[in-house]
């Protein structure tokens, strides 16, 4: 039974809805952590989550369809608990199970809210929220026993075991490494669009084809590339090599042609011939952050905006990666590249921020290395003069004492 929550108005029943959800980099950065220590990542899965939240205000339904009192078809009923269906649901949930976690001993991580740290002494235990999905990792395995027991105790729940198998992706954990692989959605997502037998290729995106919005071709069908493309996003969660592809032809989705659709497919046959491919997470004596980042000048022919890379990993293995187009024209490569250290350095304050939080503070600076000497002279020595008065503020922060994590 759901509730019809279209039917709800705002201010009258129901005000907060916003829940958190985990951050994928989050979940990788558990991963890597796990691997590097020789710990075990274990899963637990809830059932019917949303309805252990607990209600705030007194909410009414009709009585629903087929369930009808006879004698009191005019009376009306007065939820006990959440319901699937109700605005209100995912917030009730994520409050219930954090005081939950806090009457145990859990601490919330400010750097990202589903992420919740019990410590005693030198042991450690964390424990990743996704809605109703939970991993839970740390160097004590009496510890995580005691805790999954008192999580079985409060709410229904699956207990997984060893994890294996987190939203559409597969991780091996070995007593040397973890891999995380998404071999099996490729494969669905191949069977999907009838590619099983496709014809692989080593190219990406021949960058002759997508170099407009405009073209002469025919239009393609929209829905069919809207499907590709967003089949592609939820690939990138673990396949940081398709990143800049995938986000490049994402910029299609609102008119796509023929020619764009093609270049997606070519995506596809790529991702075909390495469907094998997975993160490796090593273990490692120290916890370390080793980051680079890079900037295509002038990339998108259409309006002359450049694109900002990084990727940040602890040891060899990826965690936090992105390619995203930059809000504003760089006059300049060096302005590219400043712009593009500059939104790797937020990235790198979070990340630092995020593992102090869990007992793996960095020493020392943050290294970020980039290959243009002018944007590191202009990093080392931000005097404002004739050729740099273009550069807004924002982006002269990382040379700010008051931003060291």
């Amino acid at each position: 039974m759901v509730a019809k929550g279209f039917a709800q108005k705002y201010d009258i029943d129901y005000e907060e809805t916003f829940t958190p959800v985990a951050k994928m980099s989050t979940m990788r950065i558990i991963l890597a952590l796990s691997a590097a220590q020789g710990w075990k990542v274990f899963q637990l899965d809830i059932k019917s989550a949303f309805l252990n939240g607990d209600l705030d205000v007194e909410i009414f339904m009709n009585q629903p369809e087929g369930f009808v009192v006879k004698g009191k078809e005019s009376f009306i009923c007065k939820l006990k608990k959440s319901l699937y269906g109700l605005k209100q649901a995912p917030r009730a949930w994520y409050t219930k199970i954090l005081r939950y976690f806090a009457n145990i001993g859990f601490s919330k991580c400010f750097s990202d809210f589903d992420l919740y740290v019990l410590n005693q002494g030198k042991d450690v235990v964390l424990i990743l929220l996704y809605v109703d999905d939970l991993l839970i990792t740390g160097n004590n395995d009496e510890i995580i026993q005691e805790c999954i027991s008192k999580l079985k105790a409060t709410f229904e729940m699956i207990d997984l075991d060893l994890l294996h198998y987190y939203l559409e992706m597969q991780v091996y954990q070995y007593d040397d490494c973890t891999y995380l692989s998404q071999s099996k959605y490729i494969s669905d997502i191949l069977q999907k669009f009838g590619m099983e037998e496709c014809r692989y290729v080593t190219i990406l995106v021949s960058l002759g084809i997508t170099v407009s919005l405009s073209s002469n071709s025919q239009l393609a069908d929209a829905t069919t590339y809207r499907q590709l493309i967003r089949s592609l996003l939820f690939l990138n969660l673990s396949r940081l090599d398709i990143t800049f592809a995938v986000n490049l032809m994402a910029r299609f989705i609102q008119k796509p042609y023929v020619e764009h659709l093609n270049a997606v497919k070519q995506i596809l046959r790529y991702v075909a011939g390495t469907k094998d491919l997975a993160l490796k997470y090593s273990r490692l004596p120290l916890i370390f952050l080793s980051r680079y980042t890079d900037s295509d000048y002038g990339g998108d022919r259409y309006d002359k905006k450049s694109t900002s890379a990084y990727v940040f990993s602890i040891g060899l293995g990826a965690i936090s990666w992105a390619s995203k187009k930059q809000p504003t024209i760089s006059l300049s490569i060096t302005e590219a590249e400043y712009r593009a250290i500059s939104i790797a350095a937020q990235e790198a304050i979070w990340l630092r921020h995020l593992l102090k939080e869990i007992g793996y503070e960095q020493s020392g600076s943050s290294l970020i290395c980039s290959d243009n000497q002018s944007a590191i002279s202009l990093a080392k020595n931000p005097m404002f003069h004739q050729r740099t008065k273009h550069v807004e503020i924002h982006a002269h922060f990382i040379t700010n004492p008051l931003s060291k994590a």
